[in-house]
């Protein structure tokens, strides 16, 4: 169960990512969260994997309140919860996608580059 009790975040520059947010997700329910760019979506996800603080409000995640969470306990809770998060960063590449099938066999070194530069790096 997630449910979010009046939260808020804002980041030290002022800007309010989330206002007041209120919703539950039930067991078993499976949630979409999709919207504009900038709505806030990424720092949802954020607070309820616990790499972002709220600024105000209750989170339960769990039954457990996300604000009485020590450091020891973080990566027991990140265990709990899958996340997908979309990474702008990777541009799929016809090679990119040719190669990540393969991207754990190695001939022997510990980092593997494709044939062109413009390829991202493979690690073993």
């Amino acid at each position: 169960m997630i449910n979010f009790d009046n939260v808020s975040k804002r980041y030290p520059e002022g800007q309010e990512a989330l206002s007041k947010l209120n919703f539950t997700i039930d067991k078993g329910e499976m949630a979409f969260i999709t919207g504009k760019s900038g709505a806030g979506k990424s720092t949802l996800l954020k607070l309820i994997m616990l790499m972002k603080k709220l600024s105000q409000g209750q989170l339960i995640v769990n039954g457990q309140n996300l604000k009485q969470i020590s450091s020891h306990q973080l990566p027991c809770h990140r265990r709990q919860i899958g996340v997908v998060f979309q990474d702008h960063q990777r541009y799929l590449t016809k090679q990119f996608l040719i190669m990540w099938p393969f991207r754990f066999i190695s001939d022997g070194t510990d980092i593997q580059k494709p044939s062109t530069d413009s390829g991202p790096l493979w690690i073993r």
